[in-house]
């Protein structure tokens, strides 16, 4: 078939305009700052940033958080406060750090945010402190501790004007049981098990913060919220306990028990991260990140704690490739990256040290917007020589799906090297919903070890010690757990206040 040069004008403006709208969709899903909206009349771009409040008097020790908002053309906005570069004119004064505007001696500063080639400023008078507090927080608010173990607690001043004040140094600290726990300072030390409440007072205002004192060798379980929030709480279900609240969503954890660390990935929104903390989320670092406009992740995540290494999900938009990638946990420089795999979304990343493998699951769509007719696809694997070698991979379990289904059929892997077996959700219909199904290692011969019922199935997580399962259900916003050997005695273990998004269980 020929076409006319008419003809051929429209489809070529046919094809620039289709791989418009394709870019443009990558670049808005990814979070790019330059949010091009293709729609044949224009672009979006950044119009200018404004700061809030821009004028405001601030007592010396106090600290006030300013906003920092982008205005685009198209009358949209985005809260910036966090990924904006801030400056004092007169550190003496005052200064700043992401926003937080702390006064240090009488005067005017300027506090200036920038952002894309855009800036904003804000003028901060500086007086002598005379206000009283109009209450006291302590964070975090409850904790929990084995004997022996402490916690250091922080206590805030908060005014009327909206201002806040570190008083952890010269508040007073009580514990009212102190044959539980004991404080100095706000440093909380656990003492035998039992509750206490711990009080810091500082003019004449109390803030209290609950103590949880558990039994010494505890079963931990670890979750990640949809809120931000990382908790914890024993197999026992005592000492709940907000560990870390992160700027982004939080997506999978997992835990370094020898090193007494955890590791979570993050989506920032404008960047993917990895962050670390200690087990009671104590000294927060990054340990490493992608830009979103160029990659989505990583999101998976698993630790190799007897050889000290990092495994994750990394998924490269720009060549279209999936990829797990690795590193030692001393460095994120030294990063070592499969061949891509065969589809392109990494639901699951489990290790088993014991026999040197590293088993997957990968998937052909997300669970939305997948094209019509199309199925759903997705694969297990395993290294087929050493955990290390994340280059060779044998595959050892496909599925198919229903072509109208639109949920991912292989979902999260979990890993009982000494026992035997592999657990694995399958989506395998509609009708029959999500499934915790048990296999050998190799996936074969797999059975139904529990199916949702009034409950999803999404990330898993074994204390094999304590013969349990355990999952998230983000539709209920719960956490669950069976009998790990067979599937019975399924209960609630938790009910949180956000969806769960990861699931971890000390050692």
């Amino acid at each position: 078939m020929t076409m006319t040069g008419a003809n051929k004008f429209r489809g070529t403006r046919k094809r620039a305009l289709s791989l418009a709208f394709f870019l443009a969709l990558v670049l808005a899903g990814c979070g790019s700052e330059f949010r091009v909206l293709f729609d044949d009349r224009h672009t979006v771009v950044l119009d200018h940033i404004l700061v809030t409040p821009d004028t405001f008097p601030l007592e010396t020790g106090h600290s006030l958080q300013l906003a920092a908002t982008a205005h685009y053309s198209d009358s949209s906005t985005a809260d910036i406060t966090s990924s904006a570069a801030w400056v004092s004119d007169d550190g003496s004064c005052a200064t700043v750090d992401a926003g937080l505007v702390t006064a240090l001696a009488e005067g005017t500063a300027t506090v200036t945010a920038t952002y894309s080639g855009q800036s904003a400023a804000a003028s901060v008078t500086v007086t002598a402190a005379v206000s009283l507090p109009v209450s006291i927080s302590i964070e975090p608010a409850a904790f929990s501790l084995e004997p022996g173990q402490t916690r250091q607690l922080i206590a805030t001043a908060h005014y009327a004007d909206l201002s806040t004040m570190d008083v952890t140094a010269s508040a007073a600290w009580v514990s009212d049981n102190l044959a539980a726990a004991t404080v100095s300072g706000g440093l909380v030390t656990g003492v035998a098990e039992g509750t206490s409440d711990i009080t810091a007072s500082y003019s004449a205002i109390e803030g209290t913060a609950s103590a949880t004192i558990v039994a010494t060798g505890s079963t931990w379980i670890y979750w990640t919220e949809s809120t931000g929030a990382i908790k914890k709480m024993t197999s026992t279900q005592e000492g709940e306990s907000t560990l870390v609240t992160v700027t982004g969503v939080p997506l999978d954890i997992a835990l370094d028990s020898p090193g007494n660390m955890m590791y979570w990935t993050e989506d920032e929104g404008g960047t993917f991260e990895i962050n670390r903390a200690a087990v009671d989320g104590t000294g927060e670092t990054v340990f490493g990140s992608y830009p979103s406009a160029a990659y989505h992740g990583p999101v998976e995540i698993a630790v190799d704690q007897d050889n000290d290494m990092i495994y994750w999900s990394r998924y490269q938009t720009g060549p279209l490739e999936n990829k797990i990638c690795a590193s030692p946990l001393s460095s994120f420089t030294n990063v070592n990256c499969s061949n891509a795999l065969a589809y392109p979304y990494t639901f699951s990343i489990a290790l088993d040290p014991g026999n040197a493998r590293i088993y997957f699951s990968v998937n052909k769509y997300w669970d939305v917007g997948t094209p019509a007719g199309s199925g759903r696809d997705g694969g297990m694997y395993r290294s087929s020589s050493t955990i290390g070698d994340i280059t060779a991979y044998l595959s050892s379990y496909f599925t198919s799906g229903p072509v109208d289904m639109d949920s991912a059929p292989l979902r999260d892997i979990a890993v009982d090297g000494a026992g035997g077996y592999a657990y694995f959700v399958l989506y395998a219909d509609e009708a029959t919903g999500p499934q915790i199904m048990r296999s050998g290692l190799d996936f074969s011969s797999p059975q139904a070890l529990v199916t949702a019922s009034g409950f999803g199935i999404q990330k898993l997580a074994l204390d094999i010690s304590g013969g349990k399962i355990y999952w998230t259900s983000p539709v209920d916003s719960s956490i669950y757990r069976a009998d790990i050997d067979d599937g019975n005695e399924v209960e609630v273990f938790a009910a949180l206040t956000g969806a769960p998004t990861g699931i971890a269980v000390s050692d």
